[in-house]
């Protein structure tokens, strides 16, 4: 099975034991030292990608967080707490 292929299975939708078939593997022994260092050089190390950077909600978030201490403030010095 080469790489394409094994991106554009859905794996949320194939049983634990079609999944072990297509990728040569079993429950008990797993994968052979060989055939990990085979996919590695295939596919890279197993590592989870970084999330998204979004500025404009930390944009958001930053003036948020100001505006309500602000807004505490204003509150505190009319005494409305």
């Amino acid at each position: 099975m080469s790489g394409t292929e094994l991106s554009d299975l859905e794996w949320h939708t194939v049983s634990v034991e079609e999944a072990l078939r297509r990728l040569s593997s079993s429950m008990e022994q797993g994968l052979s030292a060989d055939q990990v260092e085979r996919r590695k050089k295939e596919y890279g190390k197993n590592t989870p990608s970084k999330p998204p950077s979004n500025a404009l909600s930390k944009y958001f978030f930053f003036y948020a967080k100001v505006y309500h201490r602000d807004a505490i403030s204003v509150a505190r010095e009319n005494e409305i707490f």
